[in-house]
């Protein structure tokens, strides 16, 4: 059987480099505080149903593992509007909804939760996390206060209070925050010490601020940022030396890095003037390391951790607090990278989509790679105009570059235009004539065609000029068999693929299929068994071992495997003769009722 490549319209990410910045406020007046209402559970009416609302949660939870998040939220609150009783299912579908950035929905959903249930506390934590990027201070603290009165050893919620309370000029109640607070025990959580030492900067305590940084970067010695404050703060207490030799122990790990290269030159010049700290005190203050987002920082954290151990749930943690620096600064285009990368990792195709294009390239570099981007995700949807329309632009970006001109024309071919595909082919090849892959692909258009001379001329120049070239090798074979011809060559071809490929399914088909062809059906039949058995249930490979035993007179055995044939699933773009299938599975169902009768 002939198997074509699976391509995959491949893209350089825009590469976004790691920047962090203190959240931007959305305008809008400063609320009155909102108290956490703690209300009794709601007493049941007619008609609730907590047996099919516990069926429509289940069902909720089995849409949401397989990745169709809008409808486990629609399934989500329809089980709460069936037993008003249950925060359950309002929880999961607010976190839903702050997973896909329906931040409005969110929010409305999760105090709906708390209402409910004023101690959930994952509900309080997306109140807190919307809150705080919508700039409405007195409710972020308050609800998360209430959080860490549930759970006063909370770190990560102490800090989110603390950081809010630093944002907004009370860096005292931080540090009173911070100070009383439990010691963190992971070893990747250093936000506890890093806003400490930010709040006694903000405070003007410096010798306290350098003691929590130094804390800080003797238990993560690989942080950039315990550097480049702790650095700062020594030239603040005019300890230049001491800031000096910091600089350069980070330049020895990073020797790139031209903001410490610039840093330290400031550092060395300060010492030189001779000036007192006082005099140099205001200009030091204007080159204050920028603060990290804490949001920002946690959601690549978790993102980091989730990436190496592939767990789920802490990617979808990551897109929360991505989503949430996204609320307070929707123009920041490294969140949405990220967010979009994200939303490929959950299989959320049109939401990272939806995010790309939101993407401001800077220059036709990053245009290019972003459409490539999009056009892959909709090639992987099954939407292959519009991955053709988003490889075009990219290829206009880049017109000397065969490659996309390349991918134009496979995208033509899935949307069945031969005639341009084949055009698209051609100009690739004028670019790069010495591509045994557009040779492959262009032979594969012509198969499509029914222009089997052609096929055959491009399959061997594509073995000229790769003689390892399998699926050329095994698409010549096949081809050769289809067409009753050259069936010793073809045999050649099919083994020279196997001694590459001695396992494929596809390849181990197509030499059944010559051996067919050439009425040595044992040998046919033992080839196909063994193709069966390699690949996941394939209609074409099943007819062909349909026609074997209908040569070796097992007709039962026959419409059986023809039945199979149509019951198997295309997950490609093959045409199949299905009729021409049924049609011998009538015929041998009805040989064997003829047998039966005699």
């Amino acid at each position: 059987m002939r198997a074509e490549y699976k391509v995959i319209i491949s893209a350089v990410i825009v590469a976004v480099s790691f920047h962090s910045s203190t959240a931007t406020a959305f305008p809008g007046k400063k609320e009155k505080s909102a108290e956490v209402k703690k209300e009794a559970p709601l007493t049941p009416g007619d008609g609730v149903d907590r047996s099919g609302a516990y069926d429509m949660f289940l069902q909720a939870v089995l849409e949401e593992r397989a990745g169709d998040y809008p409808a486990a939220i629609a399934l989500y609150q329809k089980a709460a509007r069936s037993d008003e009783t249950s925060s359950q299912a309002l929880r999961r579908a607010a976190g839903l909804y702050l997973i896909i950035g329906d931040i409005k929905s969110a929010l409305k959903t999760a105090e709906k939760c708390v209402r409910i249930n004023a101690d959930s506390t994952e509900c309080l934590d997306i109140l807190a996390g919307i809150n705080t990027s919508l700039d409405k201070t007195e409710k972020a603290i308050k609800y998360l206060q209430e959080k860490i009165r549930i759970s006063p050893e909370d770190i990560s919620a102490i800090v989110a209070l603390a950081v809010v309370h630093l944002r907004a000029e009370s860096p005292k109640k931080a540090i009173e925050i911070l100070e009383a607070a439990p010691p963190s025990t992971s070893h990747q959580f250093v936000f506890d010490k890093y806003f400490l030492g930010r709040s006694y900067i903000a405070s003007g305590e410096y010798e306290k601020a350098a003691e929590k940084f130094e804390m800080l970067l003797g238990g993560r010695p690989d942080l950039s940022i315990a550097f480049e404050n702790l650095a700062w703060t020594y030239r603040m207490l005019g300890k230049w030396d001491k800031a000096i030799d910091l600089y350069r122990k980070y330049l020895v790990i990073n020797s790139n890095d031209l903001n410490i290269q610039v840093a330290m030159e400031r550092a060395l010049s300060e010492q030189e003037s001779g000036k007192p700290v006082a005099e140099l005190h205001g200009d030091i203050l204007k080159d204050i390391p920028e603060e990290i987002n804490y949001r920002f920082f946690l959601g690549m954290t978790k993102w980091q951790q989730g990436e190496m151990t592939r767990d789920m749930n802490l990617i979808q943690e990551a897109l929360a607090q991505f989503q949430l620096v996204r609320a307070a600064e929707p123009e920041n285009q490294t969140v949405i990278s990220y967010i979009a990368s994200i939303f490929e990792s959950l299989n959320l195709l049109n939401e990272a989509v939806s995010a790309w294009k939101q993407i401001q390239a800077s220059s036709d570099d990053e245009k290019k790679s972003i459409n490539l981007k999009i056009a892959d995700l909709y090639d992987r949807m099954g939407k292959y105009d519009m991955s053709l329309k988003h490889a075009q632009i990219a290829a206009k970006l880049d017109p000397t570059d065969p490659e996309l001109m390349f991918m134009t024309g496979f995208m033509h071919g899935k949307l069945k235009q031969y005639d341009d595909s084949i055009d698209v082919f051609k100009a690739a090849l004028d670019m790069n004539p010495n591509n045994p892959k557009y040779y492959f692909h262009l032979g594969v258009t012509y198969e499509k065609m029914k222009k089997y001379d052609l096929c055959i001329e491009a399959m061997k120049k594509a073995i000229t000029l790769k003689p390892n070239h399998s699926n050329a090798l095994n698409y010549l074979g096949y081809i050769y068999a289809e067409q009753d011809i050259n069936l010793d060559e073809a045999e050649k071809y099919l083994l020279l693929a196997l001694e590459l490929e001695p396992e494929n399914g596809y390849f181990i088909d197509s030499l059944g299929w010559v051996y067919y062809k050439k009425k040595l059906y044992e040998e046919a039949l033992d080839q196909l068994l063994t193709a069966v058995r390699n690949i996941t249930p394939d209609p074409t490979v099943l007819e062909h071992l349909g026609d074997v035993y209908i040569a070796l007179d097992r007709i039962e055995e026959a419409a059986k495997t023809y039945q199979s044939s149509l019951d198997a699933k295309v997950y490609d773009d093959r045409i199949l003769d299905r009729e021409a299938t049924r049609k011998k599975l009538d015929t041998a169902r009805k040989l064997l009722k003829k047998r039966s009768k005699n």
